[in-house]
């Protein structure tokens, strides 16, 4: 489940990139509340399963394979955020797009999903919204 008093910020480093490797998306996370935090932090390095990009048409852009998280013993990979204490990521176009992109508008999104595989749970999983992306090459 996600931690109740999460928050979770999303930018882009720029709207326009002139190649993959100019993509960086910065995501703060941290407590909003007065509250302690704990949190699983497994997988949140990993760009490829944090990041979803897509052509406007819906097409998603393939990022490659990600590497294998460490398997979630519960312990492992937390992140206890104090009161209003946050983190900052950083994700770059090389960690997540494996090939070259075509020049085009795209979009992408962060994305936090702590269910476990084939289950549904819709309090355990955070969007935030697309945002726009052009590649001029």
């Amino acid at each position: 489940m996600l931690p109740a008093g999460l928050r979770v910020d999303v930018h882009m480093g720029g709207p326009i990139v002139e190649r993959r490797e100019d993509l960086r998306v910065l995501v703060s996370i941290g407590s909003q509340s007065g509250a302690t935090i704990r949190m699983s932090g497994v997988s949140l390095d990993i760009a490829q399963v944090m990041l979803a990009a897509q052509a406007p048409s819906r097409i998603p852009l393939r990022p490659g394979i990600p590497p294998v998280p460490t398997a979630d013993d519960g312990e492992a990979g937390r992140i206890v955020f104090k009161p209003v204490e946050s983190m900052l990521l950083e994700y770059a176009g090389p960690s997540y797009l494996a090939q070259p992109v075509g020049t085009g508008r795209y979009i992408v999104q962060f994305r936090y999903d702590t269910r476990e595989p084939g289950k549904t749970g819709a309090e355990e999983k955070l969007e935030r919204g697309w945002i726009d992306l052009e590649v001029k090459h």
